[in-house]
């Protein structure tokens, strides 16, 4: 063999080399692709959920629970849970595909938002999913990552994963609520009775020619833009939260009527307190001989309502317990009146 063929021989005995070295460094950089479902077994036993338990931060867990049919919230007086929020969250984990594996290291996990909850981020989540007694899911929801997919961590394993889908959990309270508490067309809204602690005592009634404005047995001039708004104050009523037990003073609190044209009232207790509007709702029956789809109504209000005391948007704290000041037109002064002064 001569020389020049031994230093072809070696020049492409070199190219082969570099390549498998070239070959070895792509595989390692590469992202390692995995498919398959996270939770296979989750989607088949979607039905026999009883439980989803979400913990929000590193103090504030949420339990859904499924009780007699109906989904609660059982930290919130065992209000009812929102259930297409509730829906959207267990298909959305049932159909994760693992797409790409992701850091096993725990130094690392916080840069995915996988770390575990007594250090939990702003947007970590522990989810946890049981039928009875029986654990389908518990895993960590992270940050978001390539196209809004999330990334993941099943609880006590150490790989962590991109998921093929984007597991919406929202640290606002009311979106695990169902939040419409009332929705009475402000049509059926015949008058709104208003008692405030100091004895002020207000009315707005529905007459023939509109929205009239009495304090006792005076009628005032009105500004109809907020006696409209005060008449319309159930039409699409949602809570923001239910708040806990509170101790208050009974007399601070303000009490409002809605009275409808067909025998049904909303009774409403409403206190503000910093910055913060607390009522406390009812459903009463006035009139005679109440008809059975009423009585149904009240009732079914009465157990969505009852018992609990809501936290509603401040900015209806004038819609509840308007003051004469919020509600009534000043007359406009004369030329001579403003040259007097």
């Amino acid at each position: 063999m001569n020389r020049s063929r031994l230093i072809i021989l070696a020049a492409v005995a070199g190219i082969i080399v570099i390549a498998a070295v070239l070959l070895i460094v792509d595989q390692r950089d590469e992202p390692r692709l995995s498919g398959g479902r996270m939770f296979p077994d989750l989607e088949p036993r979607l039905n026999d959920v009883t439980r989803f338990a979400v913990q929000l931060s590193k103090d504030e867990t949420l339990n859904l629970e499924r009780r007699n049919g109906a989904w609660l919230v059982a930290e919130k007086a065992d209000y009812p849970a929102n259930l297409e929020q509730l829906r959207k969250v267990l298909l959305a984990l049932a159909r994760t595909e693992k797409v790409e594996q992701k850091t096993s290291n725990p130094e690392y996990y916080e840069r995915l938002g996988v770390q575990d909850m007594d250090n939990a981020g702003e947007q970590t989540r522990l989810l946890r999913i049981t039928a009875d007694e029986t654990t389908l899911a518990e895993v960590i929801v992270g940050k978001s990552g390539d196209g809004g997919k999330s990334y993941l961590r099943r609880v006590n394993q150490p790989v962590s994963w991109l998921g093929s889908e984007w597991i919406d959990l929202p640290k606002r309270v009311n979106a695990w609520l169902d939040a419409q508490l009332l929705a009475i067309d402000v049509e059926r809204i015949d008058a709104v009775e208003v008692v405030h602690p100091d004895g002020q005592q207000l009315r707005i009634e529905k007459q023939t020619e509109g929205l009239k404005l009495f304090s006792g047995n005076e009628q005032l001039p009105a500004k109809i833009d907020a006696l409209e708004r005060v008449a319309g104050t159930l039409d699409s009523l949602s809570l923001e939260d239910i708040a806990e037990d509170l101790e208050s003073d009974a007399a601070a609190w303000r009490t409002t009527r809605f009275i409808t044209n067909d025998g049904l009232t909303i009774a409403a207790q409403t206190l503000f307190e910093e910055k913060r509007l607390l009522a406390r709702l009812t459903a009463e029956i006035h009139g005679q001989a109440p008809s059975d789809p009423l009585q149904e109504e009240a009732q079914q209000l009465n157990e969505r309502l009852g018992g609990r005391t809501f936290v509603l948007a401040s900015y209806l704290n004038d819609r509840f317990a308007p003051t004469l000041e919020v509600l009534q037109e000043k007359p406009e002064k004369t030329a001579g009146e403003g040259a007097s002064q």
